[in-house]
């Protein structure tokens, strides 16, 4: 990620102001109080919104022009849930596989094998709804990494966890970087 001079405007509300950031292998963390902008600036980061000035790249793609690419390469994990009602674990991890164009059987190996990393268990066969905040957190962090994308946005990925929880999110997250090469940007306010 290589962006220069992001700003973005709301009406009078400047939500970022001149942002300009490198994010290179590795974690970088993107630390601020709620309503800081790190939310707004994924969501430019994501082409879901337009900034009203500055330029960037992701993955040497364009800001602004690319977004179709630069969300094939991205995995996002939002801060808050987004799962279909009646759906399994492992049907949630298996359908964001393949809209990410993996097929169905290759989906749903890379299911297991993910969540498996992600310490959901015997879960992944109850519906989400049943899942607990901590459970839900692993899910959305499964969703994010399943297509093995090169970079990752994580917003809040510790929120919810128990301490012990919150340490083991973290090692993972340093395996991914460290291990795989993988572009991290983690937005927190811990």
């Amino acid at each position: 990620i290589d962006i220069v001079e992001i700003t973005k405007d709301y009406g009078r509300f400047r939500a970022l102001d001149r942002v300009s950031l490198k994010v290179e292998s590795g974690i970088t963390g993107l630390l601020g109080p709620n309503g800081a902008g790190k939310t707004t600036l994924i969501k430019v980061l994501l082409g879901l919104v337009k900034t009203s000035s500055g330029r960037g790249r992701l993955l040497n793609f364009e800001l602004g022009s690319q977004y179709r690419e630069i969300r094939a390469n991205v995995g996002y994990m939002p801060e808050d849930d987004c799962f279909l009602h009646g759906m399994t674990g492992i049907e949630c991890v298996q359908f964001v596989a393949q809209l990410s164009r993996i097929p169905a059987i290759e989906a749903l190996r890379r299911s297991h094998e993910i969540l498996d990393f992600c310490g959901l268990a015997q879960e992944r066969y109850r519906t989400v709804e049943t899942y607990s905040t901590g459970m839900r957190q692993k899910l959305r962090f499964a969703q994010a990494i399943v297509h093995d994308p090169p970079v990752l946005i994580l917003d809040e990925p510790t929120s919810g966890l128990d301490p012990e929880e919150r340490v083991i999110m973290l090692n993972r997250i340093r395996v991914l970087a460290r291990d795989h090469g993988k572009g991290v940007l983690i937005c927190t306010h811990i």
